[in-house]
C-alpha cells in the first residue's frame, strides 16, 4: 500500500494563497522545513507537488524527463504568452530542433571569442563609474549593470547595439515579468485580461519589446550573413526550417534571458561581497596575484578558483531562475510516493540549494563549500542553478564567462560599499532580481 503524500496547510486555503502571492520564496522554505523531501497542495487549480529532494529532481530533469513536460504544464501558460515558442518554453521535437539550430552560437570556441566584447563593455562600465568614485556619491549599480549586459547580448548574439534603448528594454522586461508571477499564482479567472493599470502597463511593455525584436530582425536582414545567433535564425527561416513567429519568439527569449539573468547575479554578487569582507579580501588577493596590473586575458580568467567558487556560492544562494515546473504525462514515483498522471510538479533551485540535508549552514555565504574535499558525496542535483538534462540552460558557459570577466574587471578597479540601511530583498518573478535599487559607493583600489 502506497504512502499518502504529506499535505501542506491542509484545510487552510486562504493562508496558502496568501503565502503564494505574498512570499512565494518563504512558502517554498516553509514547505521544506515542514515536510522535507516532498509535499502536496490542493487549493483549486493550484494543486501540485513540491519537490526538494535531489534524486527526485534528477528523475524529473534527466532520468524520466520525457514524462515531465513544460508546454503542457498550466503553470507555464503566462510565461508562454510572454516568450511564445522560444527555446525557454518550447517542447518536444520543436525544442530539440531549436536547440540543435542554436547550438553553434553557444559552442565553447565561439563563446571564447566573445571575451573581448565582454571585457570591452566591462571596462566601459568601470569608466562610467569613475566620476562617482571620485565624488563619493552613491550610485544604483544595478541600473548600469543591466545596461551593460544588454549591450553584451546585443553585440554578441544579434550584432546590434541595444544601448540606446537599454533602460526602456530593461524596464519593459520587469513590467511583463511582474505580471507573469501574478497571473501564474492568482486564482482569478482570466486575470491577465482585466484592464487594470498593471495589466495595461504590461501590455504596453510587451508591445514595445515586440517592436524592438522586429527592428532587430529587420536591421540584421540588411547586413551580410553571419554565424551570430540572429544570423543563424534568419538562415533557418529563409530555408523554411523555422517559422517567422518562432524566430521572433527565439529572439525575445534570448534578449530577456541573455541579459536579465546575468544582471541579476552581478547585483547579488556585489552585495554579498560588500557585506562579507573576508571573502572579498580573498578574491582581491587572487586577482592581484594572478592578474597584477597586466591586461586581463581569457586564459587568466580560467586561473581564478577563488572567484569561481564565489560565483558558484552566489548562484547557490540566489539562482537567477529560482523555481521550475513540469507536468507528469504518465504516472510515476518520486521519493517513494506515487505521482499521478497530470500532476504538476514544482521544484525550486533556491530551496533545494538551502536544503540542510545537503548543505551545512545553508543560509551562510561560504564559497569554500565548493572546494573538492567539501563536495565529496554531495548529490549532483543538490545544485542546479542552470537547470539540467535536456533543458539545461544553453547559455550557461556564456553566463559564467561574462560573470567572471566583468567581476575580475570591476573588482580590480573598485570596492563596493553598500549604503547604510539598505537591505536587498528578492523580488521573485521569472528571475530573482532585487526589489529595490542597489545604492553603493565606489571606492577606487
Amino acid at each position: 500500500m502506497s504512502r499518502p503524500i504529506p499535505q501542506y496547510l491542509p484545510g487552510k486555503p486562504l493562508r496558502f494563497i496568501d503565502e503564494l502571492q505574498g512570499d512565494p520564496i518563504g512558502m517554498f522554505m516553509n514547505m521544506l522545513e515542514a515536510h522535507g523531501d516532498l509535499c502536496e497542495v490542493k487549493v483549486g487549480h493550484l494543486q501540485g507537488l513540491f519537490v526538494f529532494e535531489a534524486s527526485a529532481v534528477e528523475r524529473v530533469l534527466v532520468g524520466n524527463y520525457k514524462n515531465y513536460k513544460t508546454k503542457e504544464s498550466r503553470s507555464y501558460g503566462p510565461l508562454q504568452k510572454f516568450l511564445g515558442e522560444g527555446l525557454v518554453t518550447s517542447e518536444g521535437e520543436l525544442h530539440l530542433s531549436q536547440r540543435r539550430m542554436l547550438q553553434p552560437a553557444f559552442h565553447r570556441d565561439r563563446i571564447a571569442g566573445f571575451f573581448d566584447t565582454m571585457l570591452q563593455h566591462a571596462n566601459q562600465l568601470v569608466a562610467q563609474w569613475r566620476p562617482a568614485s571620485v565624488s563619493g556619491d552613491f550610485v544604483d549599480v544595478s541600473e548600469r549593470i543591466c545596461e551593460m549586459t544588454l549591450a553584451i547580448i546585443g553585440e554578441t548574439m544579434f550584432d546590434a547595439d541595444l544601448r540606446p534603448d537599454a533602460a526602456r528594454i530593461a524596464s519593459a522586461v520587469r513590467a511583463v515579468a511582474s505580471r507573469f508571477h501574478w497571473t501564474s499564482t492568482t486564482l482569478l479567472p482570466l486575470a491577465e485580461l482585466w484592464p487594470t493599470e498593471k495589466n495595461l502597463e504590461a501590455r504596453r511593455a510587451k508591445a514595445f519589446l515586440d517592436e524592438q525584436v522586429d527592428a532587430l530582425i529587420e536591421r540584421r536582414r540588411q547586413r551580410p550573413p553571419g554565424d551570430d545567433l540572429l544570423g543563424l535564425l534568419l538562415d533557418a527561416n529563409q530555408a523554411q526550417q523555422t517559422s517567422t513567429s518562432v524566430m521572433r519568439d527565439e529572439v525575445l527569449s534570448m534578449v530577456v534571458a541573455g541579459h536579465e539573468t546575468t544582471a541579476v547575479e552581478l547585483g547579488w554578487i556585489l552585495w554579498l561581497l560588500s557585506t562579507h569582507p573576508e571573502v572579498l579580501e580573498q578574491v582581491e588577493a587572487e586577482l592581484d596575484a594572478v592578474l597584477g596590473d597586466a591586461p586581463i586575458t581569457l586564459e587568466k580568467t580560467r586561473e581564478l578558483p577563488v572567484l569561481t567558487r564565489t560565483l558558484q556560492e552566489v548562484l547557490r544562494l540566489y539562482p537567477a531562475v529560482w523555481a521550475l515546473a513540469r507536468e507528469a504525462e504518465a504516472a510515476d514515483e518520486l521519493c517513494g510516493f506515487p505521482i499521478a498522471a497530470g500532476s504538476r510538479v514544482f521544484f525550486s533551485p533556491f530551496a533545494v540549494h538551502r536544503n540542510p540535508k545537503y548543505w551545512d549552514n545553508p543560509e551562510g555565504f561560504d564559497p569554500d563549500r565548493f572546494l573538492p574535499e567539501r563536495s565529496v558525496g554531495r548529490p549532483k542535483f543538490a545544485y542546479f542553478p542552470f537547470s539540467g538534462g535536456q533543458r539545461k540552460c544553453i547559455g550557461d558557459q556564456f553566463t559564467m564567462l561574462e560573470l567572471t570577466t566583468v567581476l575580475a574587471t570591476v573588482l580590480r578597479a573598485y570596492r563596493f560599499e553598500l549604503k547604510e540601511g539598505t537591505e536587498p530583498v528578492p523580488s521573485p518573478n521569472v528571475t530573482l532580481p532585487m526589489r529595490d535599487p542597489l545604492p553603493m559607493r565606489l571606492i577606487p583600489r
